[in-house]
């Protein structure tokens, strides 16, 4: 597991470190997807809504969180490969208009202003349809 130290700064502002955030981010999107927030961590694919789940995670998470692939990795106990294959996928899905509303919901409630609020994360986002099997 990454070090879960947080900056000084962070503590001392009450400000979210990036994994706390992560964290966070987690509730609202397992709650999304249908799934229970235990599924991320399987150490095996689990049903599609939680494999789906956990690479909406890893994209967000590297993309609007910026922790590097290797530390997404190192959180869902993935390799790197896996972890980019999440974010090609979940790339590759924004193409379709629909998939890149949810996304677009789901950074605007995972937004820095929408965090410090937290109360947005009582509202799931709609998952439309995971295609399986992009390459």
């Amino acid at each position: 597991m990454p070090c879960r130290k947080r900056r000084r700064q962070d503590i001392l502002t009450g400000n979210p470190g990036p994994l706390d955030r992560v964290r966070q981010a987690e509730l609202l999107v397992t709650r999304s997807f249908g799934v229970d927030p235990h599924e991320l961590y399987q150490p095996s694919r689990g049903p599609k809504p939680a494999a789906d789940a956990r690479q909406a995670m890893m994209y967000l998470a590297h993309v609007l969180f910026g922790l590097s692939i290797g530390q997404v990795g190192q959180i869902y106990r993935r390799d790197r490969k896996t972890v980019r294959h999440a974010c090609r996928k979940f790339e590759d899905l924004r193409d379709d208009p629909v998939f890149d509303r949810f996304i677009d919901q789901l950074e605007m409630q995972l937004s820095p202003v929408a965090m410090a609020g937290l109360a947005q994360l009582d509202r799931p986002c709609a998952v439309p349809p995971v295609r399986g099997g992009q390459r």
